[in-house]
């Protein structure tokens, strides 16, 4: 078996798993909605927005939402006891890291699309004039995201004490770790 074929069985098993449980992306659209629901609240759906604005309430929707997907993707192994038998698998770490991270990041664009979608719904506006842009600085932005909360994720699945969870190490490893943590 090449790396391409070994990529697609890890890259399958997740997508299995999680069509069979649909527990991934059903918290991360679940949570986007809310927030979309709360800015939807706070701010009205016919106040007139600024760029800035509709673009600070996407990112917050995409990252938390985001961050809950994150989450899973390596405790759903840790926590059916397959983590070991994935690291025993005559695979490279670097083909394991390059499968959950295609898998989060697939994931994670299809929340994307449904909050979009969402969006364009509740604050009665058109994203069809600014498509390409926004598609492409969410492309690059969940690229990003994903690479660094994907290595995060598999830092804390496999540490000793399971009590530091991947938005404590993402969040802290952006800002001083007494103000993000508390």
């Amino acid at each position: 078996m090449n790396f391409v074929h070994k990529l697609g069985a890890i890259i399958w098993k997740d997508f299995i798993s999680e069509f069979r449980t649909k527990e991934m992306i059903l918290s991360m659209c679940l949570f986007s909605f809310l927030v979309l629901i709360i800015f939807n609240f706070a701010f009205g759906s016919s106040l007139k927005f600024d760029r800035g604005m509709v673009a600070g309430i996407l990112w917050v929707a995409f990252v938390f939402s985001g961050l809950t997907g994150l989450g899973r993707s390596f405790s759903m192994e840790r926590d059916r006891g397959t983590l070991q038998g994935l690291i025993l698998c005559p695979v490279s770490p670097w083909t394991i890291f390059l499968a959950k991270l295609i898998g989060v990041f697939l994931f994670t664009t299809v929340m994307e699309i449904i909050t979009i979608f969402i969006f364009a719904i509740l604050y009665n506006t058109t994203v069809l004039p600014f498509l390409v842009p926004l598609g492409l600085i969410t492309f690059l932005g969940t690229l990003g995201f994903t690479a660094i909360g994907t290595i995060f994720s598999a830092i804390s699945a496999t540490a000793k004490s399971q009590r530091c969870p991947s938005v404590n190490s993402f969040f802290s490893d952006f800002g001083s770790r007494d103000y993000c943590l508390g």
